[in-house]
């Protein structure tokens, strides 16, 4: 665990899969102010590269992703949008097991069903949660880290000593 600029962190993530993506533009909405975590950073960006490759995974024919950041009183959240294929309300608590596959693209669409459930494992072990939401068209991916007293999640502003 160490302390860094999550924006930061988004920014570059964002930049590297927008220099391999040639079906999509991924855009970030909801800019913070320089919001320093303490966090394991490779695991957050593995959750991240996780979720932007899933968007554009199952979102073949669509041009966008939308990234976006908010901070609320007691946590950071952080959204991955894509306007694809969706996630089956009745699948949306499963698609986080391991091995797990949607039933009615598994055999169109690659992998082995263990990407959401080590992006799960991850967040949890750092305190946070993850959750998907339908959209009218698409999915909203979320995942949340806790802002705390105890050094989880500070902000550059904050009133430490020097």
């Amino acid at each position: 665990m160490k302390e860094f600029d999550l924006g930061q962190l988004l920014d570059e993530t964002i930049a590297a899969f927008q220099m391999v993506s040639t079906t999509h533009e991924i855009t970030r909405e909801g800019r913070l102010d320089s919001v320093i975590i303490s966090a394991d950073r490779l695991r957050i960006e593995q959750v991240l590269t996780n979720l932007l490759s899933n968007s554009i995974k199952y979102s073949p024919g669509e041009k966008k992703v939308i990234v976006s950041a908010r901070k609320t009183g007691t946590e950071l959240i952080i959204k991955v949008r894509d306007f694809g294929i969706g996630v089956p309300r009745e699948e949306q608590l499963n698609i986080f097991e391991r091995f797990y596959r949607t039933r009615d693209i598994s055999v169109t669409i690659s992998g082995f069903g263990l990407g959401l459930y080590i992006c799960r494992d991850i967040i949890k072990r750092h305190n946070g949660k993850i959750w998907v939401e339908r959209q009218e068209t698409g999915s909203a991916f979320y995942f949340s880290l806790p802002l705390t007293n105890t050094g989880a999640v500070a902000t550059a502003d904050s009133d430490s000593p020097e």
